[in-house]
């Protein structure tokens, strides 16, 4: 290997040969995956460039219980007996996935100091990025988002009204809890949406955060809750949320806009007659003045909400809007809003044409 290739830890493993497992000691580079093996006067190298690798995964079968299976160039080889198998493959993970980036997105990686400076991968450093990359996937978070504590406790379910087992995860600008106990709630918290963090009950080790939406959040049997208390406090007062709120302002106005837009199309394809579209210049001025700009809403328009005028398609669209509404009600309204089995279910039935927008801002991660 090049002398200036970085070593960033090695597991003891087997690595079979056909059906013979050769027990050894898996290393694991910046650029390479390497094994070594002397057993019984035999001796295994095998080395492998971390850009050459087509599949890696984790497998399960009659004889291996638990190995991790690379393929390079169509030839397979298995490695098992790891003493912490989920962590060697996510560092195999994190390793593999710097070198496509290296190959196909050399913007992401140039810009990337931990990434153009091998000296600056290392163990630890490959296992936070894999969990705020795991973090900001499983709650729809921005990508540049870091998981920075993980606590487990207990969240307070009004609608339900127990309390619901699970992990709370704080990054830099967000209070996440996803549950645990198979209850499938989860909560997103913007820190620019909260307005303050008490400590609840002491006795019970809580947490209350209020927002502005006037939800109170209560989190119970948190460890060092003092402590996590004024660590919140100081993150809320640091931060500012002008940018949100430019943000707000324009998605308002493009909306505004395209409103307006299809306003005028509307009314100009609703006054124009065939004989209208072709006519000379004498008549284009008298076209002009008696054309009328409609200041009612489209979905007024199209969408009447009197029962007798609604087919059975728009009663099912009023139908899912009101069961959109009921939830709103029950558990929140916005980012802060209890997300259950019943959201899920909800989206499955389909999204009313009123409500799409909102919802997919709501659902993408983008609100």
């Amino acid at each position: 290997l090049p002398e200036q290739e970085k070593l960033v830890t090695y597991y003891s493993c087997s690595y079979w040969k056909g059906r013979v497992p050769c027990q050894g000691w898996l290393y694991l580079s910046t650029n390479f995956l390497s094994f070594y093996s002397f057993l019984l006067g035999a001796e295994i190298k095998l080395t492998i460039s971390w850009d050459e690798i087509s599949k890696l995964e984790k497998t399960s079968n009659v004889i291996l219980t638990e190995s991790i299976h690379v393929c390079s160039h169509g030839e397979d080889h298995y490695f098992s007996m790891f003493l912490h198998i989920s962590e060697t493959f996510l560092l195999m993970e994190q390793l593999a996935n710097y070198a496509v980036k290296r190959l196909f997105d050399k913007e992401t990686f140039e810009n990337d100091l931990v990434l153009h400076d091998p000296l600056q991968i290392t163990k630890r450093g490959l296992e936070s990025r894999a969990h705020s990359e795991q973090f900001s996937a499983f709650f729809r978070l921005p990508k540049e988002e870091t998981l920075k504590e993980v606590h487990e406790c207990f969240l307070w379910v009004p609608f339900s009204h127990c309390n619901s087992h699970g992990k709370m995860c704080i990054s830099e600008n967000y209070i996440c809890f996803a549950s645990q106990d198979g209850s499938l709630c989860s909560v997103i918290i913007p820190l620019r949406e909260v307005i303050g963090v008490d400590k609840a009950d002491p006795a019970n080790r809580g947490v209350s955060i209020s927002t502005k939406g006037k939800t109170a959040f209560r989190f119970s049997e948190v460890r060092d809750f003092e402590q996590l208390v004024a660590k919140l406090r100081m993150k809320c007062s640091a931060t500012s949320s002008p940018q949100h709120c430019c943000l707000k302002e324009c998605l308002a106005f493009i909306t505004t806009t395209f409103n307006l837009f299809f306003l005028k199309v509307s009314a100009s394809s609703a006054t124009d007659s065939p004989k209208d579209l072709d006519v000379g210049p004498s008549k284009m001025g008298q076209r002009d003045n008696s054309k009328t700009v409609s200041t009612e809403a489209l979905m007024t328009v199209y969408h009447p909400q009197d029962a007798e005028n609604l087919d059975s398609k728009m009663l099912k669209e009023k139908m899912k809007e009101q069961s959109w509404n009921i939830l709103f009600v029950e558990r929140g309204h916005g980012v802060s809003m209890f997300r259950t089995k019943k959201t899920r279910d909800l989206v499955v039935r389909g999204i009313p044409e009123a409500l799409r927008g909102e919802l997919w801002l709501l659902f993408s991660g983008t609100a």
